[in-house]
């Protein structure tokens, strides 16, 4: 398996941000000097199987238990792991090179730095499944598409009850679904906008997918996820064709 830089560089700028996209750095970079103590080993990594051995190896082996499908795709498809920064933060592109019968696509997933977590835990976070919340603590704060929302869990300071990122802090005008939309935490979507969400209101260990402001029944938080992240295979042809 083998990725170019350009073609890194496509898969990250397929979207546009009012804020400036990722920014690669060159492993002769002297601003490396101040990478993350984590992420030592992968800059001064001499080959692209020892970066992507050094990145999976800060995974947390209960995450990847979570997600099994989309674990085993990233361990046979993960071609590179890239250092860079977005305004001035630090974090990991990992490069997926992806078959599709004759096509070949090369996906990034953008992993944020745990340090900027955020000062205080999201809302309803008791509710993020144990392995999740380890994950975003002490492995990436936040693992997407390049958009920063979509395939992955997002962001924890972006995180956001459904009612406020609908921008109805005190629930959602004639919500007549349960649980309410005040009590609905989304933790992954898609590009379409369908939501992986938790909520106290549910049995432990259970998630909701919301599509268009209706939910689907409840099912295993981590089905829920792992069908999420997966779903990025099948409209790859959206993205970037190698």
């Amino acid at each position: 398996m083998a990725v170019s830089i350009a073609e890194v560089e496509r898969g990250l700028a397929f979207v546009e941000h009012e804020s400036q996209l990722v920014t690669l750095v060159e492993f002769d970079s002297p601003d490396l000097a101040t990478v993350p103590e984590r992420w030592r080993d992968i800059a001064t990594a001499a080959t692209t199987q020892a970066r992507c051995r050094e990145a999976l190896r800060l995974w947390n082996a209960e995450f990847l238990e979570l997600v099994p499908e989309f674990a085993a795709i990233l361990r046979e498809e993960l071609a590179d792991v890239r250092i860079g920064t977005v305004d001035g933060e630090w974090v990991l592109i990992y490069a997926l090179e992806h078959f599709d019968e004759e096509q070949r696509y090369v996906l990034c997933w953008i992993g944020w730095d745990p340090a900027t977590f955020g000062a205080s835990d999201p809302p309803l976070w008791d509710s993020v499944p144990e392995p999740l919340q380890a994950f975003l603590r002490e492995v990436h704060a936040g693992f997407t598409a390049p958009d920063w929302m979509s395939f992955g869990p997002v962001q924890p300071r972006r995180m956001g009850t459904f009612a406020e990122l609908n921008d109805s802090p005190d629930g959602i005008p004639e919500w007549m679904d349960f649980p309410d939309s005040t009590r609905l935490l989304p933790l992954v979507s898609t590009y379409s906008r369908v939501h992986g969400c938790v909520s106290p209101d549910l049995p432990q260990g259970e998630g909701v997918v919301l599509y268009n402001f209706d939910l689907d029944p409840p099912e295993p938080v981590g089905h829920m996820l792992d069908h999420i992240l997966c779903v990025r295979f099948t409209v790859a042809y959206q993205e970037t064709e190698g």
